[in-house]
């Protein structure tokens, strides 16, 4: 559970936290292509060992895990802004 903001008329107006998450949220979506992107090739490892390409893989996928998270809090986000929520 994460803390979410209230609206009032003493803080951010709603448009602006909307738009706010939704931004940060499209550029971690970005971002976890471009980790994608950089996934580890087995003959960058192979002088570290036989396991290295292993927890290279492993380190990879957590961190685009990590980012998935984040991206799933600002959808979150996202829906607490939203005119109604």
């Amino acid at each position: 559970m994460i803390m979410k903001p209230s609206v009032h008329m003493n803080g951010t107006d709603r448009a602006s936290l909307h738009n706010g998450f939704m931004q940060a949220h499209d550029a971690v979506i970005e971002a976890i292509q471009k980790v994608k992107a950089t996934s580890p090739n087995g003959r960058d490892y192979y002088p570290q060992g036989s396991d290295a390409i292993i927890h290279a893989g492993r380190e990879h996928r957590d961190r685009i895990v990590k980012l998935q998270r984040i991206a799933e809090e600002l959808e979150q986000l996202c829906l607490c802004t939203m005119r109604g929520a």
